[in-house]
């Protein structure tokens, strides 16, 4: 469950996800708009191991991943770690994804879904494409667009919306 959070909350690439170590994440108090802000905030080696990247978690799924953390009894570095207590594969997510999928009578999904459900979702939220750009550590938002599935009736009514008559007077007789 912890790992499917993580995924949806951070936008990371699988190998992204199984380098994670214990102490990737740190919490930091942040400064928004909206006031002060508890959030987890991590750096990655990303695609290519020449970019290093920072990702942030959501105080809820930082939450989760310290109450997980808290159930191992294990020396491992690693925040995920496998059954037989070594850092989870590439391999065994998508086992473990097919795995709970079939359990819940879903349609099978892959982990980069996943990462482009995180983009989706944040289009959806109004965030704009630069900074979902940024935080799937794109190197160019076109990649981006690539990544966001439109909603079919939001782009419609977007559409009606700019084209709605501003005032009564607007509308021709």
């Amino acid at each position: 469950r912890v790992l499917l959070r993580v995924f949806l909350a951070t936008g990371l690439r699988l190998a992204e996800i199984c380098s994670l170590d214990r102490d990737t994440l740190k919490a930091e108090v942040t400064d928004l708009p909206a006031g002060k802000r508890i959030l987890g905030v991590g750096r990655i080696i990303g695609k290519g191991q020449d970019r290093e990247g920072e990702f942030f978690v959501d105080l809820a799924t930082l939450r989760e991943i310290h109450e997980y953390l808290r159930t191992r009894n294990d020396t491992s570095n690693a925040l995920f770690i496998s059954s037989r207590g070594k850092r989870i594969s590439a391999r065994a997510v998508d086992h473990m994804l097919r795995k709970w999928c079939r359990k819940l009578g879903l349609e099978v999904i892959h982990a980069h879904q996943l990462r482009s459900r995180f983009a989706t979702d944040l289009d959806a939220m109004g965030v704009p494409l630069k900074e979902i750009s940024t935080l799937l550590r794109h190197a160019s938002p076109v990649t981006t667009m690539a990544y966001i599935r439109k909603d079919a009736a939001r782009v419609r009514a977007a559409y009606f919306a700019a084209f709605e008559p501003r005032t009564p007077s607007a509308i021709p007789s």
